[in-house]
């Protein structure tokens, strides 16, 4: 079989994939994801490529590589391999499409693999908890999109990964306002220090004489609200 892209070198298989994609039967999300990986990474073809071939945006071909790229490295890890299943594609389809996401649990976009093990391990986890006691968090891909909103609350994340709490409790926590004055200080303490472990030599050597002088200031104050913490605590 010749196409304008080039000989595939299963037309049997293209030919199933046209049918059950673009057709009025549907494959199964992780078969038509299959098809994808096979024919990118077997056959070298491109995503747009791809998606010309198959009648969908090459957009989604490269979302639904990249989660059954996410779920092949679920299948290829040492604790959790056994825990792989395909019913999770819909899940890994989710977390691929979501930037905060994804950047939660290590997935890196551009490389298209999971460039942190720990991070990952944490989502996994999450569907498939090596406790068989245990109930998994994430069932549906509705349940991973609901983590947009758990992301970004330090409560909601720590009770996410809390194996006594449930999901419920997690997104009830995200959904209940905090101190205005708590949050703000406690998220900028973060922000702070980032910005001042990444500062660099230049940075130092371009400061101002006024900058230098609010760098002592603010040490003060943070010494003052440092004792002030301790007096509480003892209280």
């Amino acid at each position: 079989m010749e196409t304008e892209g080039g000989s595939f070198q299963n037309a049997e298989r293209l030919i199933m994939g046209i049918r059950h994609i673009a057709g009025p039967r549907e494959w199964g999300a992780y078969q038509q994801a299959h098809l994808i990986l096979e024919l990118k990474d077997e056959e070298g073809k491109d995503f747009k490529e791809i998606g010309d071939h198959l009648g969908i945006s090459a957009v989604e071909v490269a979302r639904r590589y990249r989660a059954m790229k996410a779920l092949k490295a679920m299948e290829h890890d040492e604790l959790y391999s056994d825990s792989a299943d395909p019913k999770f594609y819909r899940l890994f389809h989710e977390l691929v499409s979501l930037p905060n996401v994804r950047s939660k649990f290590g997935w890196n976009q551009e490389e298209e693999k999971f460039d942190d093990e720990d991070k990952s391990r944490e989502f996994f986890e999450l569907i498939a908890p090596q406790d068989p006691d245990t109930e998994a968090k994430l069932k549906t891909f509705a349940d991973v999109r609901k983590l947009r909103t758990i992301i970004g609350s330090r409560t909601a994340e720590v009770s996410l990964s809390d194996p006594d709490q449930t999901f419920a409790d997690a997104l009830k926590l995200a959904a209940t306002p905090t101190s205005p004055e708590a949050t703000v200080f406690g998220d900028e303490l973060e922000r702070f220090e980032r910005v001042v472990t990444s500062a660099t030599v230049d940075d130092i050597k371009s400061l101002t004489s006024q900058q230098a002088e609010k760098m002592e200031a603010i040490v003060g104050l943070l010494t003052q609200r440092l004792e002030d913490f301790k007096r509480l605590q003892d209280e």
